[in-house]
């Protein structure tokens, strides 16, 4: 069976300030989908064709980015609407049970994501989402992972068509709802192949001693009005300590979202490269949705910063092995240091940059809200910027995020880009994090009371669960000890300006004690 889902054109208006493949994905919840292991075939699943957008309704998109000054979108999406129970094919399992599968394509999408509703899953019903050739697999999902109102999403796969495969235990048979909402069709591909020659993989030697800061940095997937985009954004610490999932990233990325957009945006973990240069990331570990917490409000940086706080609607699996970055708000700039991003989509890249970091303007006669930086060349390439690389942090010498990438003119080529003017040596513009909380149109107190108050840093929080191997091989030179954690946090408080330095907890136990290790600032607790 085959259903032709036909799309019109869709009315993008974003009104945005907007700027500057993993081959194999692994189960998120582990487990491999029933039709795997009964050796079924897709020949016989009933088919959802999308009818996706054409050359010319992506070519004016284009015009509207450009007109806007906006870097292109990578996808848009498609109304579906297809009750998959109904739609989709059910086999009987021998030792009990059922399945549900259903074939979603779109012709010519280099990706594709789900975007579900109505979405019910019983006790012991779990949900993967595959490609036809089973190299890219999601799932399992369970009851956990849908949302209170029904609305699921899921990660971006490589290919123009997926395999929605739903397994109903004895016990809950004929229980789940699943309804196939809309589609996330990408017309621009993401990968190291997207992004530009000169750019540096953050496991290159260049990142050796940012591998801390690495693993804080996130991809975010935005959307805007039903239009894709890619930007880049950090998890940071807040001064009560507590692991919130805060990420800090552009307003611009998201000037236009509504509330019900923000609940689709998607935070990608760890998606880079295992070596310099070579290998695939895999884009298996994602967050979705979030709420706005605090942002700039100037408009993507026309008065301002530039600026855009979330916090997620989950807390970070300890599986990411997630790290709090930290921040310094205290105005002085840096000699020296990088910006970790992905550039357009792409595998997690790094920058380096080292002279003087300089006071500017983003907008001509807009406050000087913004820091200067030029990128140099390294051992392993010429990192710059580019599309997707927004919202990214700026981190000065001693490891802290100091700036927001707002945008610039830095490229691996020159005249590059679809830009005049330029090229790797060209520079870009980080808003400043003294003026985030303090001097834009915004409430001031706003971020500060999501944040806690900067006043009282510094403070130290992170999270990132290591095998205990590992734990001791960092911590065979320290002496440990037990602290109540009201204590630890009096003991290491610092009211001399306004900054908050990322690092790692031990745990806590039980009654509330922090472990910690003595002498090794990047060991810190995160009180729970």
């Amino acid at each position: 069976m085959r259903i032709v889902i036909m799309t019109g054109w869709l009315r993008w208006s974003l009104g945005l300030l907007a700027f500057h493949p993993s081959p194999v994905l692994f189960a998120m919840d582990g487990g491999m989908p029933r039709s795997f292991v009964l050796g079924l075939t897709s020949s016989h699943v009933p088919i959802v064709e999308v009818r996706g957008p054409d050359d010319q309704r992506i070519a004016e998109l284009d015009r509207i980015s450009a007109k806007e000054g906006r870097p292109p979108a990578y996808g848009v999406v498609l109304p579906v609407g297809v009750d998959a129970i109904t739609a989709g094919s059910w086999t009987d399992v021998p030792k009990g049970g059922r399945i549900l599968r259903l074939i979603v394509r779109s012709a010519n999408a280099l990706g594709v994501e789900l975007y579900l509703d109505g979405m019910h899953l019983p006790e012991g019903a779990t949900l993967h989402v595959y490609d036809q050739n089973g190299q890219q697999v999601l799932g399992a999902y369970t009851a956990a992972h849908v949302r209170s109102n029904g609305r699921f999403t899921t990660a971006q796969q490589m290919g123009d068509a997926c395999i929605l495969e739903l397994y109903e235990p004895p016990s809950a048979i004929g229980r789940s709802r699943l309804r196939v909402a809309e589609l996330g069709y990408a017309f621009r591909a993401s990968g190291s192949s997207r992004s530009g020659p000169c750019e540096v993989d953050v496991n290159c030697a260049e990142g050796a001693d940012w591998a801390d800061e690495r693993d804080g940095v996130v991809r975010v997937g935005t959307r805007i009005n039903g239009v894709l985009f890619w930007c880049t954004g950090s998890l940071v610490n807040n001064t009560a300590l507590d692991c919130r999932p805060y990420f800090l990233t552009a307003l611009h990325c998201g000037l236009g979202s509504t509330v019900s957009d923000l609940e689709d945006y998607k935070f990608y973990f760890n998606f880079q490269r295992p070596n310099c240069g070579s290998g695939s990331g895999a884009a298996t570990e994602v967050m979705t949705g979030c709420h706005r917490r605090a942002d700039s409000n100037d408009g993507g940086g026309t008065n301002g910063s530039d600026f855009l706080l979330l916090e997620s609607l989950d807390p970070v699996p300890a599986s990411f092995s997630p790290y709090w970055n930290g921040w310094d708000a205290t105005g002085p700039g840096s000699s020296s240091g990088v910006s970790i991003h992905h550039p357009t989509g792409s595998e997690k890249k790094i920058s380096t940059y080292a002279m003087n970091l300089l006071t500017t303007q983003w907008a001509a006669g807009g406050p000087y809200s913004h820091w200067y930086v030029k990128w140099t060349a390294t051992a392993n390439g010429h990192g710059v910027t580019e599309a997707g690389s927004s919202g990214s942090p700026l981190f000065n010498a001693d490891s802290r995020i100091i700036g927001t990438l707002t945008g610039g003119t830095s490229c691996c080529v020159v005249d590059g880009c679809n830009l005049q003017g330029s090229g790797p040596d060209e520079p870009d513009y980080y808003g400043k994090m003294q003026y985030h909380w303090t001097s834009n149109p915004n409430d001031p107190g706003e971020a500060q009371g999501v944040v806690g108050s900067i006043g009282d840093g510094p403070h130290r929080s992170g999270w990132k669960p290591r095998s205990l191997r590992e734990r001791r091989r960092r911590t065979q030179h320290t002496r440990v000890r037990v602290v109540p954690c009201s204590m630890h946090r009096a003991a290491h408080r610092d009211r001399s300006g306004w900054n908050a330095e990322g690092c790692f907890p031990r745990s806590v136990r039980r009654d509330g004690a922090c472990r910690v290790a003595v002498g090794m600032d990047r060991w810190r607790p995160c009180v729970l």
